[in-house]
C-alpha cells in the first residue's frame, strides 16, 4: 500500500493506524500519539519507496523493468 506522506497530516486516527497495519504489519502500542504515528509512518514510506528505488538502479540497465513487460531469462543448465 502506498501511502501519501503530504496527506498524513490531514488523516485520521483511525486511517493512520490503517496505515500502520498495512504497513508494519503488526498492531501500533496502545497510546502512541498522533504526531508519533505520523512521523514513523512518513520514515517508513520514504524508506521502503528508497529500497525499492535502490533494486532497481542496482540492476543492470538491460534487466531493468519496463511496466508491463516480462523479463526474459537465461537458461544455464542442461536441457
Amino acid at each position: 500500500m502506498e501511502i501519501d506522506i503530504a496527506a498524513l497530516d490531514t488523516a485520521g486516527r483511525d486511517e493512520l493506524l490503517q496505515h500502520w497495519r498495512s504497513l508494519i504489519g503488526i498492531p501500533p502500542p496502545k497510546h502512541i500519539s498522533r504526531s508519533l504515528l505520523i512521523q514513523i509512518l512518513a520514515f517508513e514510506g520514504a524508506v521502503r519507496r528508497m529500497r525499492t528505488r535502490i533494486r532497481l538502479l542496482a540492476q543492470p540497465e538491460s534487466m531493468r523493468s519496463i511496466v508491463g513487460a516480462t523479463q526474459p531469462y537465461q537458461w544455464y543448465g542442461s536441457a
